[in-house]
């Protein structure tokens, strides 16, 4: 059915041209100028991503290059105040952030510590754990018993359909809850279990990389950058860097002739805090500050 124009033509055909000007002075088209570390700095006082500038150079200065908080804008984040984050150069955080990933890749024992602690957890066990699924099974059972205990109160006519449905309806749900949570172990275990597949990865990983980590480009530092880097959080005196260590699946899903020349992934940007404890991500994750 026709329906009437919101707003006018003319009006149509400035949204649109507004539109495409938006798109062409976006910071994804920004070729110009290459920032090693492009979308991946976090403000850590007001939590917005960083960008890098350049300012040309002038009578009295070189060309400089810093990275500034899209918060010092009130405008275009719709804040009151501006951030007090100071704009930072952009080559002393650089050098920072590729001596620290290449620091880790030519002596990676510090993930390998992480990722080998939790696979001592997995091959010996923990006796907490195991109490925890010996009670799961045993209070599944036991509603098991209860289930059965009133289809025969009720064959016996002590207790009423009414009570028989309402006390089943109680049962289902906690042999509900009970299986979920025991659902939920048996994943923790099955991702825990690859924890020794994921030392070979990662030895074999770091193998790879290292051979060229001297003679590397810019390209290819950036490359490495944003597959081992999850997330930067530049605080007012400190650096904190989230790892992502991306392994496509395990060694049995690589066995193949093509095996040897399986490609990294970029993980997607996890929310979470750093890696304490044991998340079930942490055969694919390993961050550390």
């Amino acid at each position: 059915m026709p329906v009437p124009p919101i707003i006018d033509q003319h009006r149509a055909d400035l949204a649109q041209a507004q539109l495409a000007r938006n798109a062409l002075l976006s910071f994804r088209h920004n070729i110009k100028y290459s920032y090693l570390l492009r979308c991946l700095l976090t403000c850590g006082t007001c939590g917005l991503a960083m960008f890098g500038r350049t300012f040309k150079a002038c009578r009295n200065q070189p060309e400089r290059t810093y990275y500034l908080c899209h918060g010092r804008d009130c405008i275009l984040t719709a804040r009151p105040q501006a951030c007090r984050r100071r704009a930072i150069k952009a080559a002393e955080l650089e050098d920072a952030v590729w001596n620290h990933i290449a620091g880790l890749l030519s002596d990676p024992d510090r993930l390998l510590a992480q990722f080998q602690h939790f696979a001592q957890l997995t091959t010996d066990g923990d006796s907490n754990e195991q109490m925890a699924q010996q009670k799961l099974r045993a209070n599944i059972e036991r509603i098991g018993r209860e289930e059965k205990r009133l289809v025969d109160a009720y064959q016996s006519e002590v207790i009423t359909l009414e009570e028989l449905t309402e006390r089943r309806e109680l049962l289902s749900a906690r042999r509900a809850a009970l299986l979920k949570q025991q659902e939920q172990q048996e994943q923790l275990r099955r991702q825990s279990a690859q924890a020794q597949e994921v030392l070979t990865d990662l030895k074999a990983f770091c193998e790879r990389v290292r051979a060229r980590l001297d003679q590397a480009t810019f390209a290819e530092k950036q490359t490495i950058l944003q597959l081992l880097i999850e997330r930067i959080i530049v605080g007012e005196e400190s650096l904190e860097i989230r790892h992502v260590i991306a392994l496509r699946g395990t060694l049995a899903e690589r066995s193949g002739p093509a095996a040897s020349n399986v490609p990294l992934r970029l993980d997607g940007v996890h929310q979470t805090s750093l890696l304490l404890g044991l998340p079930p991500y942490f055969t694919r994750r390993c961050p550390e500050t």
